[in-house]
Order: structure tokens, then sequence, then C-alpha cells
């Protein structure tokens, strides 16, 4: 049973963070009649902070950083929330190279989500090798996510399942590694078997990939319409509890209070903040793990197949010695309306250091850093401590983004453990009881 506190006043909210789950987490509070704040140690709002204008003759063309797109079945909460904030999208051409780098591409297809029209035509032995353990991955995989026995990790349930190296090593890993989980080889190996299956199931069998059509500044705007609420160039010292509610400390030393906290952040950023943290929430947190990841947005073609005609959306062009992938996406092709007559454009993103990939400074437009959360067996307990973490009645500290909930890390695990921390703050405070319903998954629980 949950304690609903009675309270004559609006309760305050203060959302550290405001990338899509610290945003929609305070669109929806605020909806329920809650008074939040939102505060990004950023100059723009988090989850469009990187974005960037190329520029177009005598105009600029805005492109998101990272390049991110969804479709219904992965992503279903966060298709609701675009949804419910009338967003417009577009199809993505679902286009794709795969290549060693500085040599030509033994395979290209308009969408290898669809291996009987696109690789399995193919004279070309290998593709037609991929294309026959692809379909007896995603005919497996299928079997055996319903029987629910699998070896734990991926590295284990390829190699019991005997998967040729040429589907892992140059279709499956490269794939994974440069666009859904952007991470190493070597993690990819420990990334528990059924997440994986998962989300190729999800990807496999929805065949449209959308992105917001006007880009992440749109979803900021729907999600913040008054920008007062969110208090940028704000970096956050120390959060502490008190018997009656949360101090929030920032950097300049101002003290904030407030009736509860969210922080919209990474597990390893949470964790330095929280003075007072307690045993339980120092070993959720540590069993999250994190890896590098680079963005360069470019017009640099030697991070391109070199053959022209091999250019696809999406270009996966491993290096065998850093036992890793990149993928460049061609900017010109991924904006459907994208001005013709323009200069050719590309965002690159890998796992790894920086100088991996080097690009001439004169050819960029934009490098950022980030850092990726990688899915382990011990993720799956760090979730369950999570959960009960955040059943304790007289909580106010909570914590919410792609780490908080079960599955691989995207913007849809951002939404649903955001909707699950406001399901859990709207009953405890009793905005419920004021007309509008929690959508989302109850957040009590974790499948």
């Amino acid at each position: 049973m949950i304690n609903i506190r009675k309270s004559s006043s609006v309760p305050t909210v203060a959302i550290v963070g405001s990338g899509i789950a610290g945003l929609s987490a305070a669109w929806r509070l605020s909806r329920l009649g809650a008074r939040v704040t939102v505060f990004e140690s950023s100059s723009a709002p988090g989850i469009d902070s990187l974005s960037v204008e190329i520029p177009c003759g005598n105009s600029y063309v805005p492109a998101d950083v990272p390049s991110r797109m969804f479709n219904e079945t992965e992503w279903p909460e966060l298709a609701r929330l675009y949804r419910l904030l009338e967003i417009e999208t577009e199809l993505v051409n679902a286009s794709q190279s795969y290549s060693i780098q500085g040599q030509k591409s033994w395979l290209t297809t308009n969408d290898a989500r669809q291996p009987a029209n696109a690789l399995g035509l193919l004279t070309n032995p290998i593709a037609r090798t991929i294309a026959g353990d692809l379909r007896r991955l995603m005919c497996e995989g299928r079997k055996h996510l319903l029987a629910g026995v699998m070896p734990a990790t991926l590295g284990n349930y390829l190699k019991t399942n005997r998967y040729s190296d040429a589907f892992v090593y140059q279709f499956l890993y490269p794939t994974l590694s440069s666009t859904v989980c952007t991470c190493r080889y070597e993690a990819l190996d420990q990334y528990p078997s059924h997440v994986i299956l998962e989300t190729l199931q999800n990807l496999m069998d929805d065949r449209i990939l959308l992105r917001v059509r006007m880009g992440t500044s749109q979803v900021v705007e729907k999600l913040a319409p008054d920008k007062t609420a969110i208090r940028l160039n704000t970096t956050i010292a120390s959060i502490k509890r008190s018997e009656y509610g949360m101090t929030v400390r920032d950097s300049r030393g101002l003290m904030h209070e407030y009736d509860q906290v969210i922080l919209a952040i990474q597990s390893n950023q949470s964790r330095n903040v929280i003075e007072g943290l307690t045993t339980t929430e120092a070993r959720m947190f540590d069993a999250f793990r994190y890896e590098p990841v680079q963005v360069v947005v470019h017009n640099d073609p030697r991070l391109m197949p070199i053959a022209l005609r091999d250019w696809r959306t999406f270009n996966m062009i491993s290096n065998p010695e850093l036992s890793g992938t990149f993928c460049s996406v061609w900017l010109n092709k991924f904006h459907r309306d994208w001005p013709a007559e323009t200069d050719t454009w590309f965002q690159t993103i890998w796992a790894g250091h920086p100088d991996d990939y080097p690009v001439p400074t004169d050819r960029i437009i934009s490098r950022a850093s980030m850092q990726r959360v990688v899915v382990t067996s011990a993720s799956a307990m760090a979730w369950k401590s999570l959960d009960e973490i955040h059943q304790d009645l007289n909580r106010r500290l909570w914590f919410c983004g792609s780490w908080a909930a079960p599955g691989t890390p995207l913007l849809e695990s951002g939404v649903v453990s955001a909707n699950r921390v406001v399901s859990r703050i709207a009953k405890i405070c009793g905005l419920a009881n004021q007309g509008e319903f929690v959508t989302g998954p109850d957040y009590c629980s974790t499948s």
C-alpha cells in the first residue's frame, strides 16, 4: 500500500538533467500540477545540447547529434509520447553498407532487416552465409526467447549455436557495435543474450524506421514550453536528504529546497552528487559501467566507403586492429528534405578513443565525447535493486535515464524509467487524483 501525503501546498520537484528522461518527467509532473524546476549543466537542454546547424548555401540545416531514429515496436513509449506531443515524424532511408576500412564494400543493401529481399539475392558467398545465419537467428532466437532457456551472454549464445564468424564479425557485431549498442566487441560478448535477441526481434519485425522531422529542438519545445523552468548552465554539486525534504546545492554554492528530487543523469554522475549515499544505492550504481563514445560531424569522405557508388545512409566500416566498427551516417540521405544543392556531410560514431579515427580539423563542424552504459549480467540485479529502492514509502530521491530500465539502453528506456518515477511520485503526493492519468508502464514492473 502506498502512503499518499496529503498537503495543501503544491509539491515542488527538482529534476537534474534534461535528456529525454528528465524532460518527459518534467512534462508529466507539470501536467499533474507539481511545480517543477529542471537543472541542466549545458547551455542548451541536454537532449538538444549537441545538435548543430550545417551550412547549406545561404542557410543552415539543423542536425541532431547523435542522429536518432525509432520504431513503434522497440520504442513504444517514446512513440506514444511523440503522438501525445503531436510531433511530426518522417521515414528514414534504411540502406546500409559494410566494409573494412580502406577496402571495397563487400555488402550494400537497401534494407539489411529484410534478408530474403536484400542479402539472400546477392551472389557473394559471404553474403549468402550471413543471410542464412540472420534468418536462423531470427527464427531460433524467437523460439529461445519464448522458452526462456539460453546461454547468459551473447558471445556464448552465438558460439553455442555455431553462428559463422562471417555473420558475427562482418555483420552482426559491426551493426550492434556502431549503432544499437555503441560499444566494443568485447562488451557485446558480455551483453545478456536475451536483451540483444529481444532488441533484434523488435528491429527486424518492424519494417519502419522514423525520425523526428524537425529534430530534437521540436521535442524540447513540446516538452518544455516554459523555458523559465529550465535553469541552464547550472551544475549540481550535491544532493542532501533531510527529514522534511531535499536540499540541492549548485556549483555557485546556492541552496535550493524541494519536496522531491529526480536525478535524470547517468548512474555514475548520480553517485558523485549524493551526500549520504546508502550502501544499497552505491552497490546499485556500481553495477553499471560505461564506455566512451565519440561523435564527429564532418565532410571527410575517408570515413565513408571508398567507392562512391557504395555510399548508403548507414555505412558500417570495421577496423580489425581496434576490435570495433564505426558508422558513418550520410546526413544528406538521412534527412529526406535535405536540399539537393549542398555539400556532402557525414556523422560518424564509434566506441573508443577520440583519436581512433582522426579527421582534419578544417573538415569538422562538431566533435562530442560521451559515455554509453553497457549492459552486463550484473545489470539485471541492479534493475531489481533500483525497483526495491523506489518502493520506500518515504522516498524523496529518484533515478531515471536510459540506464534505469531493463533492456538495451535507448531513448525508450529513458522514457519508461521516467514514467515509472512519475507514477510513483504522483501516487505518493496525491497528484494522480487531480484528473490526469499517468501513461506508460506501471513503475513497480521491471519486465
